[in-house]
């Protein structure tokens, strides 16, 4: 009656070369995870980075892509340690070559056809070349341009726009110093979303400007007379001489006739005017048949 063998235990039937295959994926498959790949809200490829500091642009983790790579990780580990069980290290050297090299190959088509379809990336509307970096927007005339170019052609198309709103003006040479009225001749508005005026009220003491308070606000040019309130110039009746700083800004006009017309106005528009302020007393007389009967109140009265 013959002896039976021993049992293999399983340390014995790895041998070195095995153990170093799984060390090396193990190794590959923790940095895969503590560096997956991330993706754009679209869905598009973002790029790889730390797990704990993920990009701005791409805060989601693109889970396809590290399904995949951690199953074509899985395979090269598997064919490795099978083909490194009954070979020589020279002979497992040259067939691990040839089937990483086409492993690689395979990933790289794979990567480029389903992650990574498009040459570019597109976040709000603008489109960056993947390689170059140059970005992209979008112009009703000529499609997808250069920002450099659609630059040049706002601010090629905003030259007689902003010319013809250099024509606005401060209609009354005189008035008090809440209110200022704005001419405007064009046939362009100035909507209320996009223009700010800016007021700096200075008191006027000792040959100096004494900067009192900046008040800013949003509101719109029309075409024609526009009357704008300002209600924090009611604040400093008294501190006179007054001196108000107007700055009036405004990044798009919308033209106004038998066809809307909208124009970036590159660079702003911008008007700058200043009103010296002053204590004026009046006079009114209450009752013709007694001459002593006059009332005296007090304005403050702006000059441009």
């Amino acid at each position: 009656m013959g002896q039976s063998e021993p049992p293999i235990s399983a340390h014995s039937a790895i041998n070195e070369t095995q153990r170093k295959v799984l060390l090396a994926g193990a190794v590959i498959a923790a940095v895969a995870l503590l560096f997956p790949p991330w993706s754009h809200s679209g869905g598009s490829f973002g790029g790889f980075s730390f797990i704990l500091s993920p990009p701005r642009t791409a805060p989601h983790i693109n889970s396809s892509l590290l399904f995949l790579e951690l199953v074509g990780l899985a395979l090269i580990v598997w064919f490795l340690f099978v083909a490194a069980r009954n070979v020589t290290a020279k002979v497992i050297g040259k067939r691990a070559m040839a089937f990483i090299i086409s492993s690689v190959i395979l990933a790289i088509f794979l990567f480029g056809w389903f992650v990574w379809p498009k040459s570019y990336t597109e976040t709000a509307g603008v489109r960056a070349q993947r390689f170059t970096g140059t970005r992209y927007v979008w112009s009703l005339k000529k499609g997808w341009i250069t920002e450099a170019e659609k630059k040049d052609d706002d601010v090629a198309e905003a030259k007689p726009v902003l010319e013809d709103l250099n024509q606005i003006f401060i209609e009354d040479k005189e008035g008090e110093a809440d209110h200022v009225v704005i001419s405007n001749p064009t046939h362009w508005n100035l909507a209320y979303s996009d223009t700010k005026i800016t007021v700096e009220y200075y008191r006027q003491k000792s040959g100096r400007n004494v900067l009192l308070k900046i008040g800013e606000s949003e509101l719109q040019i029309a075409p024609g007379l526009n009357d704008i309130f300002l209600p924090d110039a009611r604040t400093f009746v008294g501190s006179e001489p007054l001196l108000e700083k107007i700055k009036i800004t405004a990044g798009v006009a919308n033209g106004i006739g038998s066809e809307t017309l909208q124009v970036s106005l590159v660079p702003p528009f911008l008007f700058e005017r200043q009103r010296t302020c002053r204590t004026q007393n009046i006079q009114t007389q209450n009752d013709p048949e007694d001459p002593y009967l006059v009332t005296t109140t007090s304005k403050v009265i702006c000059r441009v």
